[in-house]
């Protein structure tokens, strides 16, 4: 994190394509990411997530983010912590309740009027944080998860 980067370098984005005989990013299995505390806006590029399957952590705090790539579901069995604090997220996709091993979730500080009804799908979360946001109230599909 903290570099300022507004955009993911190329390079990054194209770490799945072959290298002569190998596929060297099939034996590189990275497990934590953190891009918090960038200038990145709108949506992280769809590419970045598909060779990322062994991937636990995210971070993305403190950037301009508004949407999330749906190939971060490639993370469904492994991603358990997920970062989005400080960004500008005014909705969150259903797709999300999908990531069902997540045990900690930082929405914090973006402009949130309401969960998706999935989240409930989240039995795995420990800790869920939405403070200052603009909720009006919680799906209630998270009070199972009580």
């Amino acid at each position: 994190g903290s570099r300022n980067l507004k955009e993911i370098p190329e390079p990054l984005l194209k770490w799945h394509d072959p290298i002569g005989d190998e596929n060297w990013w099939s034996i590189v299995e990275l497990s934590k990411l953190d891009l918090s505390n960038n200038e990145y806006e709108g949506m992280l590029p769809e590419a970045l997530f598909v060779p990322l399957s062994e991937l636990t952590v995210l971070h993305v705090g403190n950037n301009k983010l508004s949407a999330l790539p749906r190939t971060l579901t490639v993370c469904t069995s492994t991603l358990t912590r997920l970062n989005l604090t400080h960004n500008q997220f005014s909705s969150l996709s259903e797709w999300l309740g999908a990531l069902s091993n997540l045990t900690h979730l930082a929405l914090d500080h973006n402009q949130l009027s309401t969960l998706p009804e999935s989240f409930g799908f989240l039995r795995n979360v420990e800790v869920l944080t939405v403070s200052n946001n603009r909720l009006q109230g919680l799906p209630d599909t998270l009070y199972g998860m009580l």
